[in-house]
């Protein structure tokens, strides 16, 4: 009987820091985004890697989206993005998929007491996982394996 309530325990323990941290189910997979702008910051962190890019509206207002990646640092460099791949001020396209509820802003998150996850992750407007990367050397399949990828592939064809 003993044993049922150590195990109970350990189980409260553990699931504060699993829910801190995410899985695609978070992520709208059925409704694929793109994002076109600019490059404006990369960091290369555990446990996930973030490109910040800049997208300047009609109305001239800029918008800062982060665009996340699944995968740890490790994975991420073994996919063949390293510092010399993605460069601040380089064109981007981004095919994705959005969180389904919003996360705010990372001041906006604070304010509310959630936990934002180390300095790397910087100032953003809105966030998406990216699936599908279109860098001015050509399409980087994998920068997050989050969403179908044919959905990006055949949003992209259609436009």
């Amino acid at each position: 009987m003993q044993t049922k309530y150590v195990v109970w325990a350990a189980a409260l323990l553990v699931a504060g820091p699993l829910q801190a941290h995410h899985s695609a189910a978070m992520f709208d997979t059925a409704t694929p985004i793109v994002v076109k702008g600019v490059i404006a910051e990369v960091h290369f962190a555990n446990p996930h890697s973030e490109i910040f890019i800049d997208v300047v509206g009609t109305d001239g207002q800029r918008v800062r989206w982060a665009v996340e990646n699944s995968g740890t640092l490790a994975m991420t460099r073994d996919r063949g993005f390293d510092e010399t791949t993605l460069q601040v001020g380089d064109p981007i396209e981004v095919c994705g998929y959005a969180p389904k509820r919003p996360y705010g802003t990372a001041e906006e998150l604070t304010d509310r007491g959630i936990a934002v996850p180390g300095p790397w992750w910087g100032s953003w407007d809105r966030v998406m996982t990216g699936r599908l990367l279109i860098l001015k050397g050509g399409p980087a399949l994998d920068w997050s394996h989050y969403g179908p990828l044919q959905a990006c592939q055949s949003l992209l064809e259609s436009q």
